[in-house]
């Protein structure tokens, strides 16, 4: 086992001292650019810095009930269209179907990758 460690040892650092000493320099440039054109935006003030996580999400909760009202907009309208659906266009018809096909296939695409990638059903331990 030891004989194993030596070899994986002797073959990986070549590869991690070459990937230090021509990566690292970049990566270390790329992240002082970066900081540099955006120091602006960099909050010094660690009482104000304190506190941006709550003033982001309290921002974020405040626009709840404009979203709530936009959902109740739109359920209308389509509450409307569904109680009127002989009206419908065939463009409009045709679209709706290939939505909900769209939507059931991204659900078994779903249930495939839950159980593995095997159409054959769930790996359940104990009952193989």
């Amino acid at each position: 086992m030891a004989a194993y460690l030596n070899q994986a040892k002797a073959l990986v650092t070549p590869v991690v001292d070459k990937l230090t000493k021509t990566s690292v320099p970049k990566i270390i440039t790329s992240y002082q650019t970066l900081m540099e054109s955006n120091a602006k935006y960099v909050v010094k003030d660690p009482k104000a810095a304190s506190i941006l996580h709550k003033q982001l999400l309290f921002t974020n909760l405040s626009k709840i009930p404009n979203h709530i009202a936009k959902a109740q907009v739109e359920y209308a309208a389509w509450k409307k269209t569904v109680k009127n659906y002989q009206e419908l266009t065939l463009t409009q018809v045709a679209t709706g179907s290939l939505f909900v096909a769209e939507v059931y296939a991204w659900y078994c695409v779903g249930e495939i990758a839950g159980r593995g990638f095997t159409l054959s059903g769930y790996s359940v331990p104990g009952m193989e």
